[in-house]
């Protein structure tokens, strides 16, 4: 009978580690980590957007994030939304186990035509985001009534 042993040493072994992380990082790690971005720079939360005729509506999770650190600017079709999780810190107390996110978090979304900023409404509740962006009215779809009867010009 012959034994299989593994061979630490073997060629594929870094490979199969690396995929191994990858899994992991993919499947089991928090979402705030799976989705900092990859230059290292702020965090990414997840949102979800929405379109009908005349609105673009926007949900974004930022649970634990207290929305006087949420800031939304907004031009033409660009929306920048960032916002920034601090620590919560415990006066005499040391931190055992830290899995909460902190740090700053941006998202830049660029929406398929204008949006009319200055009519945005933004609501957060329970960790939760939600605009709803008006489209531009130039941006708006037009139906043109046909005429009949000769041209004018």
């Amino acid at each position: 009978m012959v034994a299989i042993v593994r061979r630490e040493d073997a060629p594929f072994v870094s490979l199969r580690n690396a995929m191994d992380r990858l899994f992991d990082d993919s499947f089991t790690s928090p979402w705030w980590i799976s989705h900092a971005n990859s230059s290292g720079g702020a965090l990414k939360f997840p949102m979800d957007i929405w379109s009908d005729q005349d609105n673009y509506y926007l949900s974004a999770s930022l649970p634990g994030v207290n929305p006087d650190d949420v800031q939304i600017t907004g031009q033409n079709n660009e929306l920048t939304i960032s916002a920034e999780f601090k620590a919560e810190q415990r006066e005499g107390a040391t931190a055992l186990v830290r899995e909460r996110p902190v740090g700053s978090y941006k998202r830049e979304i660029a929406f398929p035509t204008d949006v009319a900023f200055d009519r945005t409404e933004a609501v957060y509740q329970n960790g939760v985001l939600v605009l709803t962006l008006p489209k531009a009215e130039h941006a708006k779809a037009r139906t043109i009534k046909v005429k009949a009867g000769e041209p004018t010009h």
